[in-house]
């Protein structure tokens, strides 16, 4: 296993041919679908086993094949590729199946009205804690022991959301629990707690189940979608060879998140891209600017790429291969070929650490400090921060900061309502060691059971005790000219508003040495139809007496704490007061790796490869790090940036063709200056 996680090729293909059996016939030739992939550059091809209807597109005794399909797709592929000495991977759907789920209703996933589900619009999903979960086991080993693919891409195997109460669900549940799985919940409570505990764990059982059947039946890589998405984190992922998950464009945000995370894992990526305008099955190609972006940003981060290509299965524009979409990658693909020299063995330069708190995840899932599992909304607005300042960071997992916190000089915890105990004493031990430390909110308040503790778990780290919490949906933070420059640096003398956070601000008392940066203004009164100022929400009226921002030294590190949420603040409203608050922090208090000047900034990845670093620019300014659908059409080249790095250099030069970058030394830091960013740039600091 350990030699199958070393590497993979960065160039990949999917094809999930969910095309059902509603046509005459089905003209794809896969010789010409692999030779085509081959010659746009495609490494490593996913291709089709079995879909979410529940149609074979091989041969088996226990899948029927599709009946619109005349032979073995599998075994041309396989063909194919020797031939073209293209990689053959299979794509297997595991809980998505029609033609199971009209045989056996028995085994549907069922809500809590006691409906059968209905997944992704279309589809019936089977329940892995029904004896389903043999069937695909079986199935799986039997498509293994038939095929010599190289690998297995197993697809949707989470639970669609606030299911099942199946009776195979509602029998494990109750051997588990004692009780009676209930048909509704309410937020907050022990037994809603307890059902999200008890679908990670089905999960958990059913991916541990076909990763073994998987290892005894072939020595193939493992790989499944969602182990890339922190969001369905899962403690049987570390049984997969590669980790894998979407990227979605132009949501470049989340997108970066994923890889990001994935990456920091030490096990290899794979990042699925939608060739079409936003999701899968669409039909409508997405400019090629828009799949060049997502690929760099992907590899940038040290993740590969497997753009699906689902050619049109019928009708007049019936093909084996959409001639748009092979150009759209290998205009893609020729680009990353030339880089792949500078992509590959290389690992990310510590230096800004964002902490994804899984327990606050999962606190969110379900606990009524947070509003419908709004945790993720903290993170993306400090992701976001730091990507609008031309910041280069990592994601990591509380386990992953916990073994490598002493290699960041700054660490970010938005919204960590929850912290392991582990967590705390890393970052207690980060910021005494020299660190500086960057929170907000009521951060590890709350206990895993959702109770709130008398106090914050890093109260001395934080330099504050807990006085309560603020009674108002909105806060002002003001009187920061009057008490540090440091935060106030063009910020305007006006209480700055904070509201749509997704947790409620603290009220905090300072420590001895702890200075207030701040303070916390409450607005007139908590508006409604009977009683408002105005439109939306009340104005600032009154000073609290308590701080918003706390600047406390702890040991020979810094820690600057928010008493209200500014990072889910800023996902929802983008203001940019909060944003310009962070950036004076980390100019002021924050020794960065790497620091870019542009007119609007570009996504920053800095990369080590031997004892050379590896810059990437990649050019969103026809974007912006935001969640509209906004696609980029074209791409407007920007000039005269400038990127700072803690690095004294010998050369710079761009690559591939390593054109010599003007660049000057001081001390120990090398500014580059690059005259001109088009689509994207790597450069190379030796």
């Amino acid at each position: 296993m350990a030699e199958k996680r070393k590497s993979v090729n960065l160039r990949c293909g999917l094809l999930d041919f969910q095309v059902g059996e509603c046509h005459d016939s089905i003209p794809l030739d896969p010789e010409e679908y692999v030779r085509a992939s081959a010659e746009a550059g495609i490494q490593t091809l996913v291709f089709i086993g079995k879909d979410a209807c529940g149609c074979a597109f091989y041969d088996s005794d226990l899948v029927k094949r599709n009946t619109a399909v005349q032979s073995d797709y599998l075994a041309q592929a396989i063909a194919a590729g020797k031939k073209y000495g293209v990689e053959i991977y299979t794509y297997f759907n595991v809980l998505l199946d029609d033609k199971l789920g009209e045989r056996f209703p028995e085994y549907r996933m069922i809500d809590g009205a006691g409906k059968p589900v209905i997944a992704y619009d279309y589809y019936k999903i089977l329940c892995p804690n029904s004896p389903y979960f043999g069937i695909a086991k079986e199935r799986i080993a039997d498509l293994l022991r038939r095929y010599e693919v190289q690998g297995i891409f197993l697809d949707i195997t989470y639970f669609s959301p606030d299911t099942c109460h199946c009776r195979y669900c509602k029998e494990r549940f109750e051997k588990r629990y004692g009780y009676t799985l209930p048909d509704q919940f309410e937020r907050g409570t022990k037994e809603l707690r307890e059902f999200h505990e008890f679908l990670t764990e089905s999960r958990t059982r059913l991916l541990e189940g076909l990763a073994q059947t998987i290892r005894q039946t072939r020595d193939v890589r493992i790989l499944w979608n969602g182990s890339g998405n922190p969001r369905l984190e899962n403690g049987a992922d570390g049984k997969a060879d590669i980790l894998s998950t979407e990227f979605h464009a132009p949501d470049f945000t989340d997108g970066l998140i994923r890889v990001k995370w994935a990456q920091s894992r030490g096990m290899p990526v794979i990042m699925s891209i939608p060739y079409e305008l936003g999701s899968w099955g669409d039909w409508s190609i997405l400019p090629k600017e828009n799949l060049e972006t997502v690929v760099s940003m992907i590899t940038a981060n040290g993740g590969g790429c497997a753009v699906n290509h689902v050619p049109y299965p019928s009708g007049e524009f019936a093909s084996s291969v959409n001639q748009c979409v092979k150009q759209s990658i290998k205009s893609a693909y020729d680009k990353v070929k030339a880089l792949e020299p500078w992509l590959v063995n290389t690992e990310s330069v510590p230096d800004v650490a964002v902490i994804n708190s899984p327990a606050s995840r999962r606190l969110s899932q379900w606990g009524k400090v947070f509003s419908n599992d709004s945790y993720p909304n903290s993170l993306t607005g400090a992701v976001k921060m730091l990507l609008e300042s031309g910041r280069h960071f990592d994601v990591l997992s509380e386990k992953t900061f916990c073994a490598n916190a002493g290699r960041y000089h700054t660490a970010i915890l938005p919204g960590a309502a929850c912290l392991d105990e582990e967590t705390a004493e890393a970052v207690r031990h980060f910021v005494n060691g020299g660190g500086v430390l960057i929170a907000s909110g009521p951060v590890g308040l709350y206990r895993n059971d959702g109770s709130r503790a008398d106090n914050f778990l890093l109260a001395d780290v934080l330099g504050v005790d807990l006085k309560g919490e603020s009674e108002f949906s909105v806060d002002y933070i003001s009187d920061i000219k009057d008490i540090t420059e440091k935060i106030a640096r063009d910020i305007p003398d006006n209480p700055i508003l904070v509201h749509q956070a997704n947790l409620k601000a603290v009220r905090v008392s300072l420590h001895e040495n702890a200075e207030s940066g701040a303070s916390l203004t409450e607005p007139l009164f908590e508006a409604t139809a009977e009683r408002h100022v105005y439109h939306q929400h009340a104005h600032p009226a009154r000073k609290s007496g308590f701080s918003a921002v706390v600047i406390n030294k702890f040991g020979k590190g810094t820690c600057v704490y928010f008493a209200p949420e500014i990072f889910s603040s800023f996902q929802a409203t983008g203001s940019p007061w909060l944003l310009k608050m962070v950036q004076n922090l980390l100019d002021s208090d924050c020794q960065s790796t790497v620091r870019v000047e542009a007119p609007v900034c570009p996504h920053v990845s800095l990369r080590q490869q031997g004892g050379n670093w590896v810059m990437h620019l990649t050019n969103v300014s026809g974007s912006r790090f935001d969640l509209s659908k906004s696609f980029l059409a074209q791409t407007i080249p920007m000039q005269n940036i400038k990127a700072h790095l803690l690095k004294k250099a010998s050369k710079v030069y761009s690559v591939p063709e390593k054109i010599p970058l003007p660049f000057t030394t001081e001390g120990d830091e090398t500014t580059v200056m690059i005259p001109e960013l088009k689509s994207s740039i790597t450069i190379v600091i030796e």
